[in-house]
């Protein structure tokens, strides 16, 4: 097919990198503001402003970037979590005391998302986005914990850098015993038990 026969969409602002969405229900043309902003009944989930354009960042740039070198749906499990839903979180999971200030999270200011890949083993997608240098992610953990059953719960963790500073490029592994861990290759299998 010639180029002027081309039925692709013409080049966005951003250069032509992502296809069409629809603000109004997407941060970007495959993360949604439901998923991003999903709650719990009963607690308010509405990001500020300031969250906002960071959501844009995180899901435009970092998020979509990822999808693209995995090459697979990302299920975001966690996006933004406004304070009340933060704490719920934080105090759930025992992180913090009832009533006690929270601890930093990039959740809370839109900079982060919580997602597992049901069509690419986990710690593969994880691999895949570690090898990756030109995805410009903050912070890339692989978090798991062990549930009552005996069965082991994993998701990743993808975050962008506030515009005031460049990306960390922090890659750790999260376990209920060791609350980060370095990460070297392999490490994301290894905890998997693949």
């Amino acid at each position: 097919m010639s180029p002027a026969a081309s039925t692709a969409p013409p080049p966005g602002p951003d250069g032509g990198r992502l296809r069409p969405f629809n603000p109004a229900t997407h941060y970007s043309p495959h993360f949604s503001r439901a998923e991003m902003t999903r709650t719990r009944p009963g607690i308010p989930n509405v990001p500020t402003t300031a969250a906002e354009m960071e959501l844009l960042h995180l899901c435009q740039i970092v998020a979509e970037e990822a999808r693209a070198v995995l090459g697979v749906p990302m299920v975001v499990t966690n996006g933004y979590r406004g304070m009340d839903l933060e704490r719920a979180v934080q105090e759930g999971a025992k992180m913090i005391a009832p009533g006690a200030p929270l601890k930093a999270s990039q959740h809370l200011k839109g900079q982060a998302l919580d997602f597992v890949t049901p069509a690419l083993p986990l710690w593969q997608a994880f691999e895949a986005l570690y090898a990756v240098p030109a995805i410009g992610w903050d912070q890339l953990l692989f978090e798991t914990y062990l549930r009552a059953d005996g069965s082991r719960s994993c998701w990743i963790h993808i975050s962008c850098a506030p515009s005031t500073r460049p990306p960390r490029r922090q890659a750790a592994a999260i376990t209920e015993t060791a609350p980060w861990i370095p990460y070297t290759p392999g490490l994301a299998r290894s905890i998997q038990g693949v």
